[in-house]
């Protein structure tokens, strides 16, 4: 990722380590401080970018619009460069108004239950099927189990569910002993104990 607010001192240096880039396969972003986006330095930038280079630049318009921090820009460059990238407060936060939070992709915690349903897609729909058969939890199917809703009857504690929530990055499974199982057909969820 490059952020310049101006043509470069060695233009043609620069044009061309951008080309050997391009035929190394590396992905170029591009964020051009720019007040105008017909000047020279937004044109060379957006001709230096990863093409189409309107997935890959940019614009700020101008230093004056990075007066409050430019927060607005800083998450436009974050969509659009590191579509993956995970906001840990945001998963908190969402995960203490559904209820449930997921806690392992490809894996599980203690034994995979009986099925619930064989053609459940959203998460939303099977915590709902789980919590009417008093699970703790639920497991949803990947790859060819994709609609299965299993129940998951694992007991945990609040602060279990609680270090989960805040570290979903390495997320343990002391309570089954033995750490998660890997599976490439299901994930993992947890449902919020009630206290």
């Amino acid at each position: 990722m490059t952020i310049s607010d101006g043509v470069p001192s060695f233009r043609f240096q620069t044009v061309e380590k951008a080309k050997e880039l391009e035929t190394k396969g590396i992905q170029k972003f591009m964020v051009a401080v720019s007040e105008f986006p017909g000047s020279d330095s937004f044109k060379l930038m957006r001709d230096m970018a990863s093409q189409p280079w309107e997935t890959n630049v940019v614009r700020v318009p101008g230093w004056s619009a990075l007066e409050d921090g430019g927060e607005p820009f800083v998450k436009a460059a974050i969509i659009k460069f590191c579509p993956d990238a995970m906001s840990p407060s945001l998963v908190l936060a969402d995960s203490k108004s559904e209820g449930y939070i997921l806690v392992r992709e490809k894996g599980y915690c203690g034994g995979l239950g009986r099925t619930l349903s064989e053609n459940t897609r959203d998460p939303q729909k099977c915590y709902e099927l789980a919590q009417a058969a008093s699970a703790t939890g639920f497991s949803m199917g990947r790859r060819y189990r994709k609609g299965r809703c299993c129940v998951e009857t694992l007991a945990f504690s609040a602060d279990e569910y609680t270090a989960w929530q805040t570290g979903p990055e390495n997320p343990a499974c002391a309570s089954a002993g033995g750490g998660f199982h890997k599976s490439r057909y299901f994930d993992w969820y947890a449902i919020q104990p009630t206290v």
